[in-house]
Formats: C-alpha cells, sequence, structure tokens
C-alpha cells in the first residue's frame, strides 16, 4: 500500500493557510486535492509492513527539531498546481535526506527534483485561482512542527511531534 510523510504545522500555521483555500472555496474554485490538511509532502513510500516502518521512524525522529520558515511568494508547477513557495528550501532537503537514508527501501522513485512548496489548489482554472489567491495571500511565518504519515485514503496514520 502506498503511504505519504508530510511536514505539518503547527494550528496557527494551518489556519493562515486553510484561510486562502476556503477563500478559494468560497469564489468557487474546485480543488482537485482530497482534503489534505496543509502541509509540505516529505516522500511517497511502498510499505508492506506498516509496524515496522513506523518503528524504524520511532527510531531517529526524535532528534529533529521544529523549525520556522518564511514564505513570501507563490509558484505554480505547469500552470495547474499553485502553491505557496517556502522562501529557505535547506531545512526540507537536509530532514528529508535523513529520512530517505533510513527508509530508503521504501522510497517510491520521482525523477523530479524535489521542491518542498505548500499547495493552495489544483484546478483547470489556474488564472482565476491565482488572481485569487493573490488577493489574500501576504508573506507569512509558518511553524513545521509535525510529521504525518498518511496512507492513500488520505488516513492520519500517525503524527510525531519535533522537538523544540
Amino acid at each position: 500500500m502506498e503511504y505519504v510523510l508530510q511536514f505539518g504545522f503547527d494550528i496557527k500555521s494551518q489556519k493562515k493557510i486553510q484561510k486562502i483555500k476556503n477563500y478559494l472555496r468560497l469564489k468557487g474554485i474546485v480543488d482537485k486535492q482530497r482534503g489534505w490538511f496543509p502541509h509540505i509532502t516529505l516522500n511517497l513510500y511502498q510499505i508492506d509492513d506498516l509496524d515496522k516502518f513506523i518503528e524504524i521512524i520511532d527510531k531517529f525522529v526524535g532528534n529533529i527539531s521544529s523549525f520556522e520558515v518564511i514564505c513570501s511568494s507563490l509558484g505554480n508547477f505547469r500552470q495547474e498546481t499553485l502553491f505557496i513557495n517556502p522562501n529557505s528550501k535547506e531545512d526540507f532537503e537536509s530532514i528529508k535526506n535523513i529520512f530517505d537514508k533510513k527508509l530508503k527501501k521504501y522510497v517510491i522513485p520521482d525523477d523530479r527534483p524535489y521542491s518542498p512548496h505548500i499547495t493552495v489548489c489544483t484546478n483547470s482554472m489556474f488564472e482565476k485561482s491565482e488572481e485569487l489567491t493573490r488577493k489574500k495571500f501576504k508573506k507569512m511565518k509558518v511553524n513545521v512542527c509535525k510529521i504525518w504519515l498518511f496512507d492513500e485514503k488520505v488516513n492520519l496514520i500517525k503524527e510525531w511531534k519535533l522537538k523544540r
């Protein structure tokens, strides 16, 4: 079964991002995403033994510290996915490298370079979505303080709190 690990935010940061997503929904923008919490994807995994996978993470995740990042711009992939760009990507990349080394046998290969981002929406109304988002988006600081494990049906399996 496929699973995803995500960087999660504190409640205040989640609310800032969700407020933009809710505004788009009120304006008739239908998001193809399936109800994810605001997050940054860490990686995708093919897991046969979920207990073993969680046990491996439990051994090292306690050494990872929470961190703050400033987000001051919007970006997009193929004018379909609109996202908030973290100004600094180094913390995300270094933590991803730790997870990739420890969980190597589970990683689903992806040829694309890692590009940490917070998806606002994915849809076919890109120009309208971007225009509306620009009205509500302001530079923001987000606190990355959790790692979430979800299954492919968007069920939260486990949450790890990062140390302060």
